[in-house]
């Protein structure tokens, strides 16, 4: 009896011992942690934002990484995959977000995200439809354009911004290799759990050097609130331009056809029984009320 329910546990959903769950989960948020802090520090800098709120915004941000996370994990109601993803703003949008803010004001961009949340309900019907011409080629292709296109913005992030104070710095660069290929070697020595958390064990041995070299700067990490609550609506009343959404708008087509191969690949990886096809506008559902939610929280 107990091996029949054991063997009707769907790989995906299975529970990992308390001690396996923390070290995991731990990795995870270490990995995920760059992506929303790069995100708001870029556009922040970029449209001269106050420390505040700056602050909030990385609150704003963390929050919705978090609801969207477990919205995919669950999948409430189709709204979410039932899939380990772990939601991160995008390279492409935030750099989208900019353009439309610097060339219009930042209550258009916030409107734009919103806008384009809609638009993923509107334009899913018809994309869901569409699904059948994906073979695995075409998703082999957009998941090795989405790596490429990681490749290029966490590499911008070690080498930082052409033109400015401390460029390819060769320290920084070597931080982030020495990172690399400890991580690598963490996973080709050990074993077992400590092979799974090669990442984070690779994370923490890279800042122990960038600490041991004096490039790492702790001062002030203990002066800001222990928890600090986002604000809704942090830049008044979005504004809705259709035209000026237009760009985010286009993006969110190519955001699908990149969720659609995330959610193939996944699957795959982990198990999941079934069509993975049937569930990847359960995907981009739930990809729409993170879009829609951080909008109102003023994020890209």
């Amino acid at each position: 009896m107990t091996g029949n329910k054991i063997d009707s546990i769907d790989p995906t959903d299975e529970v990992l011992p308390p001690r396996s769950l923390l070290l995991f989960g731990l990795q995870h948020v270490l990995v995920m942690a760059a992506s929303p802090i790069t995100a708001v520090f870029l556009v922040s800098k970029a449209l001269g934002f106050s420390d505040a709120l700056t602050v909030s915004l990385i609150s704003a941000t963390f929050l919705i990484c978090g609801l969207g996370t477990i919205l995919q994990s669950f999948g409430p109601a189709g709204f979410g995959a039932r899939l380990p993803f772990i939601m991160v703003p995008g390279g492409a949008p935030i750099a989208i977000f900019l353009a439309i803010a610097q060339q219009t004001d930042v209550q258009t961009a916030v409107g734009a995200v919103i806008l384009t949340a809609g638009f993923y309900f509107l334009a899913l019907p018809v994309f869901r439809r569409l699904l059948r011409y994906f073979p695995p080629i075409v998703v082999g292709t957009m998941l090795l354009l989405v790596s490429v296109n990681l490749v290029r913005i966490y590499g911008g992030t070690i080498t930082g911004k052409q033109g400015t104070e401390g460029f390819a710095d060769p320290m920084n660069v070597g931080l982030a290799l020495a990172t690399i290929a400890l991580t690598v070697i963490f996973a080709r020595v050990f074993t077992g759990t400590l092979q799974r958390i090669s990442v984070m064990l690779g994370l923490i041995a890279g800042s122990a050097i960038a600490i041991g070299a004096g490039y790492m700067d702790l001062s002030g990490i203990f002066d800001g609130p222990v928890i600090a609550m986002p604000q809704l609506l942090p830049f008044g009343m979005p504004k809705f331009d259709f035209f000026a959404a237009l760009p985010l708008i286009v993006f969110s087509i190519i955001s699908m056809a990149e969720a659609t191969g995330q959610t193939i690949a996944t699957a795959e990886i982990v198990g999941r029984r079934g069509d993975a096809h049937a569930i990847v506008p359960a995907t981009i559902r739930g990809d729409a009320v993170a879009s829609l939610v951080g909008g109102l929280f003023g994020t890209s």
